[in-house]
């Protein structure tokens, strides 16, 4: 069901990509294919409006989704100048583009009438598996503008005159078609193959699927269960487990996956992150709380102030006694652990200082205070 690869066809001798098992210009829809209906509006469209396209779902053996396709124009042309030809886009079930693929007959174009050679067909499969590709951001009005008129001089790279691409940014005399097929194979079509595939999968195979080695497959998960609003117990160990390997981005995905759960597990995940030894766990999760919305219970915030002493960066402090500080939170316990700062280095040292100025202190505790000021009073 997941993580099968696909990879382009090459029509031997032509070293074009064609599509299988169909005759010139006219795709075949295998009999395992469910079609969907979605709206998208393509990035270089005039207009602002929706338009529905016809999704294809693959399923496989065991009737689950696999791979998806839709069939597109090459090239949105604004001036009826362009040589426009069929291709047929696939994606994996999880929304990653994986392939693109034309008829056997069919050659796609450049702008100066010229047709693709290997290495440009190559290069364009490379552009479209880059979901931040330049053509993320460039306009088409730039691409348009940046089109030479006949006999105007272009450069080695786009084909153009001012947009200034790469040589492996974008197909050579090409960029129009480069953009057109970026934003089909990375638009909002991925976000209605997820939640085709997420609709088809229950808990189990995702709770199964957060096992998956690839981690896109696992943030796929994450992400499902949350829009199942699935919280159970036995997941909640899973994922606090897998966070004390995981990277930054899996650690905010799961983060933001417990934010949107129930508030006990959320302030109990994040006691939990805050007493590993991984310090990018630490600082995710006092990050995720600094944020939250709910007000956070005092029994936490004195748990947590238990580890301030333990920190090994002046951010950690700093966003925990921040976040006490919002709470507007005062306990003997997190005074305490406060004044234990005061000797740890200057920038540790003065943010407790400046938390513990407006809080009541024992006659002992402000005699360390005083004692810290007199001896750095011109770091204050």
């Amino acid at each position: 069901m997941f993580g099968k690869q696909l990879y382009i066809v090459w029509s031997i001798g032509l070293l074009i990509p064609i599509f299988l098992g169909m005759r010139a210009g006219t795709p075949l829809t295998p009999t395992n294919s469910v079609i969907h209906e979605v709206e998208y509006r393509h990035p270089g469209n005039k207009d602002d409006f929706y338009t529905s396209y016809t999704l294809h779902e693959l399923k496989g053996d065991d009737g689950m989704p696999e791979q998806f396709y839709i069939d597109v124009q090459s090239v949105i042309c604004l001036e009826d100048v362009c040589q426009v030809v069929p291709v047929r886009l696939y994606w994996n079930n999880i929304g990653e583009y994986k392939k693109y693929e034309l008829a056997e007959d069919i050659s796609l174009e450049k702008g100066d009438g010229e047709f693709f050679e290997e290495k440009d067909y190559l290069l364009l499969d490379k552009i479209l598996a880059d979901n931040n590709s330049p053509f993320k951001t460039v306009g088409i009005d730039e691409i348009i503008s940046s089109i030479p008129v006949h006999g105007e001089e272009v450069d080695g790279y786009s084909g153009a005159t001012t947009l200034n691409l790469h040589s492996s940014e974008s197909v050579e005399g090409a960029a129009l078609t480069c953009f057109t097929l970026w934003h089909w194979a990375n638009g909002s079509i991925q976000d209605s193959i997820r939640r085709i595939t997420g609709d088809a999968c229950n808990t189990q195979q995702l709770q199964e699927l957060f096992q998956h080695q690839e981690l896109a497959f696992r943030l796929f998960a994450l992400e499902q269960m949350g829009a199942k609003d699935y919280y159970s117990v036995e997941f909640y160990h899973q994922l606090l487990s897998h966070t004390t390997i995981a990277n930054s981005k899996e650690i905010k995905a799961s983060l933001n996956y417990l934010e949107q759960g129930p508030t006990e597990m959320y302030f109990k995940s994040i006691l939990e992150m805050v007493a590993q030894e991984n310090k990018e766990l630490r600082i995710c999760a006092l990050s995720s709380l600094s944020k939250y919305k709910t007000e956070v219970p005092l029994s936490t915030l004195i748990n947590l102030s238990e580890y301030l002493s333990n920190f090994s960066s002046y951010r950690e402090v700093n966003l925990l006694l921040s976040i006490i500080e919002e709470q507007k939170a005062s306990s003997v316990q997190i005074t305490e652990e406060a004044i234990k700062l005061l000797t740890k280095d200057i920038l540790v040292a003065r943010r407790a200082y400046w938390f513990l100025e407006d809080k009541s202190l024992t006659p002992s505790q402000y005699k360390v205070y005083k004692r810290f000021y007199k001896k750095n009073k011109e770091y204050l």
